[in-house]
């Protein structure tokens, strides 16, 4: 049982996407793929005081994490259907990507969602919990953008004197007024066309109020093997269309690379480390995808300058593990061609290997294959951490590595000009979609 969530910064995407279509990975690999759909932006997680009762038995309605209970909803679903289609509910398999990444780490420390998977994959994602002070701080402005939009003050100052007289019963009753058009009018939009936004609330019954910090502390209530990867140039998908950089080749490659390391250290290593240190948490296995990315010498398996250009980036693990050409609508028909086929069907091949075994076992390592072995993830120095994916013209070029990233380690290379950069706002796209806590990160 393969249960997937999609991404789209939990603010777009959806589960009827080419680029999550499970029919090869389902057919090969003898499995059940479940694609989930589940409610995105404001609709998604919204948390104001006139929303909430506050009577007990509501916590996880007065949580604002509604997203993620309608996760929890599909697995509920799962666990009591999927019988009837071939499947297995005591042997279920969460993954996603970017987001959907996101929120397997937040399935992951959910009290409600208990017992409801044996194994989970992240893949791009990081871990992302918001205090619900901040959530109620962004309520607050978009009550304030909606009575200017819709005519009720004359402009931002009146709404403020307008929202400090209302009584919690008509604060509710504007807001459940509006229509998620109406709602949607009231954020910003960001790349690909999604909205920043604050979700997973720590509000302490659907996520638990220290968020992430449980995993640190070894008081999450899903102890199950897990893989955690990331690709080798993510933010180049952000970036490589962002006018600061025209002309600047040397400086882009120098930001992707700083920030897609850093992406890596907080969303793999430090998670990996954090799991690995407790002594009841199942194996963990991480990974790093490099298909396409350009070599030290700038060559790559992608046509023309692409592989500068945009490399292995953000997303494009996903036809490999799924088997298909489709990603980000129409972008595979740009990447990949008649040349790569070759190595890349046999890297994509080895990977649904690996999530097919992982699924069925909780190990990635095939019986009966000659696959290079996927070892778990060791917090011993020197010890085996992250597997990396990449494939030549030909072939897959399978290999471990004792390699990771910290934080810490990471800063240290953060270079003058690449801080200018990132101080100076031209990023804010990018880390408006991947999150304030990985943005406050980025720059000492």
């Amino acid at each position: 049982m393969y249960p997937d969530v999609h991404g789209g910064g939990n603010s777009g995407g959806t589960a009827s996407s080419d680029t999550y279509n499970g029919a090869t990975i389902a057919g090969t690999s003898d499995m059940v793929v479940v694609t989930v759909n589940y409610r995105l932006g404001p609709l998604g997680w919204f948390t104001h005081p006139a929303l909430r009762s506050g009577e007990p038995g509501h916590e996880e309605d007065d949580s604002g994490n509604y997203g993620t209970l309608d996760l929890i909803k599909s697995l509920e679903w799962v666990r009591d259907n999927v019988e009837a289609f071939g499947g297995d509910p005591e042997n279920v398999t969460i993954a996603g990507e970017s987001a959907g990444a996101i929120n397997v780490f937040s399935l992951l420390i959910s009290p409600p969602a208990e017992g409801l998977f044996q194994r989970a994959i992240a893949q791009s994602g990081i871990p992302i919990a918001t205090p619900p002070s901040d959530g109620e701080a962004s309520a607050r402005d978009l009550l304030l953008k909606l009575m200017v939009n819709d005519g009720t003050a004359r402009d931002e100052a009146d709404a403020r004197a307008r929202l400090g007289s209302m009584s919690t019963a008509e604060a509710e009753s504007y807001l459940r007024s509006k229509t998620p058009e109406q709602l949607l009018a009231g954020y910003e939009s960001a790349l690909f066309g999604m909205i920043s936004f604050p979700f997973i609330f720590e509000d302490g019954a659907v996520i638990p109020e220290a968020g992430f910090e449980t995993l640190e502390q070894g008081i999450y209530p899903n102890r199950v093997p897990v893989i955690i990867g990331s690709n080798k140039d993510e933010t180049k998908l952000f970036l490589f269309m962002d006018p600061a950089f025209v002309g600047k080749d040397e400086l882009y490659q120098k930001v992707t690379a700083y920030t897609s390391d850093l992406w890596k250290a907080v969303g793999v290593d430090d998670v990996a480390r954090a799991l690995r240190s407790n002594d009841d948490q199942p194996d963990v296995y991480a990974y790093q995808f490099l298909w396409g990315s350009a070599g030290e010498g700038g060559e790559s398996v992608l046509p023309g300058t692409w592989g500068a250009r945009i490399g292995a980036c953000h997303g494009l693990d996903i036809p490999f593990f799924f088997g298909s050409d489709s990603v980000f609508e129409g972008l595979g028909s740009v990447l990949f061609t008649g040349q790569n086929r070759p190595g890349r069907e046999s890297l994509s091949n080895a990977m649904m290997a690996y999530a097919a075994s992982f699924a069925r076992t909780g190990d990635p390592n095939p019986e009966e294959d000659d696959l290079v072995e996927w070892q778990p993830w060791s917090n011993a120095a020197g010890g085996p951490k992250c597997i990396l994916l990449d494939a030549d013209l030909e072939a897959a070029t399978i290999a471990m590595s004792d390699e990771e990233l910290t934080l810490a380690g990471v800063k240290e290379t953060l270079t003058p000009e690449v801080a200018e950069v990132l101080q100076s706002g031209s990023l804010q796209h990018m880390l408006d979609i991947v999150g304030r806590e990985w943005a406050e990160a980025a720059v000492p």
